[in-house]
């Protein structure tokens, strides 16, 4: 049995009254996983019939073993290194999963707190790749984790930003069709998975965690256009977090959007819905709200990119088919944009192409795995073969008979790039991703 404060204790029993044994019972138990299959890559019966152990319970979200120790390990499947699937929590996909058919095709969205990635990756997939998806994360070093998740994905629309909220309400008033806000908050709903979340929780922290979502939200209520959709998420009970700040974002003349429960078994709670892990995963409340007055949206400052020279593009084209897609460069680097709207993002604004050294153009790993499969040649191997695990691991693999520059694929699915030459194809997969156990599965 978890020990917690009693002062929290009394606050959530008044919330869940005879359930409250049912969700001390929960706590012991192993923590849910899940994870959703980024359908611009693969099916959901493809992953579904090389993991094993995973059952669907929504859209493309499935729920995974909760074993402990041992067992099947999805991250260690070649299939994640190859972007075919986002670990996720199964209540905190719940948010986006409501959002399913609400937007407009081609939507400008902001995913205001967004690292890891998770709700990014869902919203990428909502979309299917249309639009514009602006992950903005405020802490540097989580920036950097977001945008490796992003890559590994493949999306070609989703731009990484490192900005703080106030960027938004000063520089992009009224632009976006839809914000996500998965609020920073006091992580009620990690308990189960994390002690440190037990030890840091007071009603002091509670009461900090609401006020700075306040914050947030003004910033998010300006970067909204009008009649434009605002998510508002956390993974935590409190009612301070949760309902009466869904009672703040109505006071901006916002309408609540009437939520159908999709999982059929999670709590109202004023304008939006909670699940508890007695209910489903972990914690998650959300609600979604809808934009009533407003104006025309601001654009951000434009920044001027060159076009690249005739003799970059036909070498960036024996690598890549870039045939009737936009190219630009920015120094040494080539990209292909992913909007015409120009943010300062963590990279580039679009899917990196590559940089030139000196004369010679040098593919980058991200546009080996983009969902724009814009590689020419690839060596394919089957998912559990040595040369798929040589090559995450970092070594050098057999070239068969290839010469220059190649993508790597397992059944298809590209996990990065190598140079190939006299027979061994040179591993150039990011040194920072390999598996240098030489183990899998």
């Amino acid at each position: 049995m978890k020990e917690l404060p009693p002062i929290y204790l009394k606050r959530i029993a008044s919330q869940l009254n005879s359930e409250m044994p049912l969700y001390l019972e929960a706590l012991s138990d192993y923590p849910s996983k899940g994870l959703h299959v980024n359908t611009m890559k693969a099916s959901l019966t493809e992953v579904e019939e090389a993991l094993g152990g995973i059952s669907r319970f929504l859209d493309n979200g499935y729920i995974t073993e909760r074993s402990e120790e041992g067992g099947f390990r999805p991250s260690q499947h070649p299939y994640y290194a190859a972007g075919l699937y986002y670990i996720q929590e199964p209540s905190a996909m719940l948010p986006v999963m409501h959002l399913s058919g609400l937007t407009r095709d081609n939507p400008l969205i902001l995913d205001m707190c967004a690292a890891p990635g998770g709700k990014t990756s869902q919203l990428a997939c909502l979309t299917n790749g249309k639009g514009t998806i602006v992950a903005n994360e405020i802490d540097r070093k989580r920036s950097e984790a977001l945008r490796e998740n992003i890559v590994r994905m493949g999306y070609p629309n989703v731009i990484v930003t490192n900005l703080s909220p106030k960027y938004f309400e000063e520089e992009t008033k009224e632009l976006f069709d839809v914000v996500l806000l998965d609020a920073p908050c006091s992580g009620e709903g990690m308990f189960r998975k994390e002690d440190a979340a037990i030890k840091g929780w007071s009603v002091s922290a509670v009461e900090a965690c609401a006020a700075r979502q306040r914050e947030i939200i003004k910033s998010a209520e300006a970067a909204l256009k009008q009649n434009g959709l605002l998510v508002y998420s956390t993974c935590t009970f409190s009612e301070e977090e949760d309902e009466r700040n869904a009672e703040f974002i109505a006071s901006f003349g916002f309408k609540p959007v009437l939520i159908s429960d999709r999982i059929g078994k999670l709590k109202k709670a004023g304008d939006g819905l909670k699940s508890y892990p007695h209910i489903f995963g972990e914690g998650q409340y959300f609600c979604i709200f809808r934009k009533e007055g407003g104006a025309e949206g601001k654009l951000p400052r434009q920044k001027t990119s060159e076009k690249p020279s005739k003799d970059d593009i036909s070498k960036i084209n024996e690598i890549f088919n870039i045939e009737g897609r936009e190219v630009l460069k920015n120094g040494d680097l080539f990209y292909i944009p992913s909007s015409s709207l120009t943010f300062p993002c963590t990279r580039l604004n679009g899917t990196l192409l590559g940089r030139k050294e000196g004369k010679v153009f040098v593919p980058a790993h991200q546009a080996f795995v983009s969902t724009l499969k814009l590689y020419r040649k690839s060596l394919d191997f089957p998912v559990d073969s040595k040369e798929v695990v040589a090559y995450l691991s970092g070594a050098e693999i057999d070239a068969r008979n290839e010469k220059g520059w190649s993508a790597v694929t397992v059944n298809g699915h590209a996990l990065g790039g190598v140079k190939c030459s006299g027979g061994i194809a040179k591993n150039h997969y990011p040194k920072g991703l390999r598996n240098e156990s030489g183990r899998l599965f």
